[in-house]
């Protein structure tokens, strides 16, 4: 069935709210704002983020797409999620973003993350604990402030 309606997604997305206690939690707990389902955009995603010291962080739990890079549109328990960490610095006078290093799996199942999603957001807030700025520039990373390094057009390295 393709997703044709906000209602659509609404039913895509119903198997997060399970995700939901638990990641609110560690949120609070932790000092990371949450964006439940359908916060950040009608395609299955949980994400967390903070700021401290001047360093932007997220741990974000995305729906992957099928290996013909299309959409899921059904839900079932072996769906594949990614879960990645980053952390940044954006300078806004100079509109360039410095990425740190990143942690990440690909195509972990759903119910792997159930499972295990406190282990899996220990791990990445872990990760996230041991970023100093110094190492952010000390990788030499950065794109146009609005720039995904991973997608940019442009690229600076030093």
């Amino acid at each position: 069935m393709p997703l044709e309606s906000r209602e659509d997604y609404i039913r895509l997305n119903e198997h997060l709210w399970e995700l939901d206690p638990v990641a609110k939690g560690f949120a609070e707990t932790n000092g990371y704002e949450y964006g439940p389902p359908l916060a950040n955009g009608l395609y299955p995603k949980l994400r967390l983020w903070r700021t401290r010291n001047g360093i932007s962080q997220s741990i974000n739990f995305d729906m992957e797409l099928t290996e013909q890079d299309e959409r899921f549109d059904e839900f079932f328990p072996g769906i594949p999620y990614s879960v990645f960490a980053g952390s940044w610095i954006d300078d806004e006078e100079e509109h360039v973003r410095h990425h740190g290093p990143h942690a990440g799996i690909r195509r972990t199942t759903f119910s792997a993350l159930r499972r295990s999603l406190p282990e899996f957001l220990e791990y990445f807030h872990a990760h996230n604990e041991t970023i100093s700025s110094e190492l952010i520039y000390a990788c030499g990373l950065k794109t146009p402030i609005s720039g995904n390094p991973l997608m940019a057009d442009t690229l600076y390295l030093d």
